[in-house]
């Protein structure tokens, strides 16, 4: 996720000139030095916020250049929990690049390095990779985000979601229904989603970067699509709960049963325990 720019490319919007005489055939010439002359364009104004992209643009290509700046959104500095770059490659483990161990296992999934970012993970429509680390995942406030490219869209497409042991309670579950982007966080009875129904089908064989929040202080949740806001609304639950079962990347479990698989790639799954501002999204889906 972090140092890698997706499916968005910015030129610099300023340029600073000091102490240097006006020139260019410009009638008077200026007597003297010119301090902070500027010239901006357009070019942020007009950034493709879509969120489909073109995996693979770097920070490098990005025209910056010096140290990169921290993130705006101070839970991204400090609110990892876990996140899954999937560059492994082979083997069976999904290394956690937060530093906290909590590792996943894939269970029939592949890998493959054609990711958002570098590699990433491959699902055939009855595969996943196994979280199994319920105890550690946050309870009072959550940002959850990925990108997918689907190849399938059909009922529900998971991301990532924790289940249930005995019924359909989804503690948070973030992915598609329908062809649409959909993002829940649910306590003891099922709650509303943010799912827009209406919506014209997400794009097939093309990456979709979904960020899904929720503030147990206030019950707020929001989903954002291609770093922007779709949805939000105030009827998330005051805290979560979590059945001592595995978390999926790639599928759901509802009494037990694994459910939803993806079929596509998904890459870059990332955990935090706060609920990102609107520029926290943005700047996950810049890579920053």
């Amino acid at each position: 996720m972090r140092g890698t720019v997706v499916g968005m490319r910015s030129q610099p919007s300023l340029f600073l000139l000091a102490s240097l005489p006006l020139a260019g055939g410009c009638e008077p010439a200026l007597d003297g030095p010119m301090q902070d002359w500027r010239m901006n364009d357009d070019s942020a104004a007009n950034a493709d916020t879509s969120d489909t992209a073109t995996p693979g643009d770097t920070a490098a290509d990005s025209g910056d250049s010096g140290t990169e700046p921290g993130p705006v959104d101070p839970c991204l500095a400090t609110g990892v929990v876990a996140e899954w770059s999937f560059e492994e490659g082979s083997g069976s483990v999904a290394a956690d690049g937060s530093g906290h161990g909590l590792d996943g296992e894939l269970l029939g999934a592949s890998w493959t390095d054609e990711g958002a970012v570098g590699g990433g993970v491959h699902l055939d429509g009855d595969d996943s990779v196994s979280l199994d680390h319920a105890a550690n995942w946050p309870t009072s406030a959550l940002t959850v985000a990925g990108w997918a490219r689907p190849s399938v869209l059909r009922g529900y497409n998971v991301i990532v979601a924790h289940g249930s042991t005995d019924g359909i309670i989804n503690p948070f579950h973030l992915g598609f229904k329908e062809g649409t982007p959909l993002w829940t966080t649910d306590a003891e009875t099922l709650g509303p989603a943010l799912h827009d129904e209406s919506a014209a089908p997400s794009a097939v064989d093309a990456w979709h970067h979904l960020v899904g929040t929720w503030d147990g202080a206030n019950g707020a949740r929001a989903l954002y699509v291609g770093g922007a806001l779709l949805m939000d609304d105030a009827e998330g639950p005051p805290a979560l709960a979590y059945d001592d079962i595995a978390s999926r990347v790639g599928a759901d479990v509802n009494a037990g049963e694994a459910t939803g698989f993806f079929v596509g790639d998904l890459d870059e799954v990332l955990i935090l325990d706060c609920a990102v501002s609107a520029e926290g999204a943005a700047e996950i889906f810049r890579g920053q």
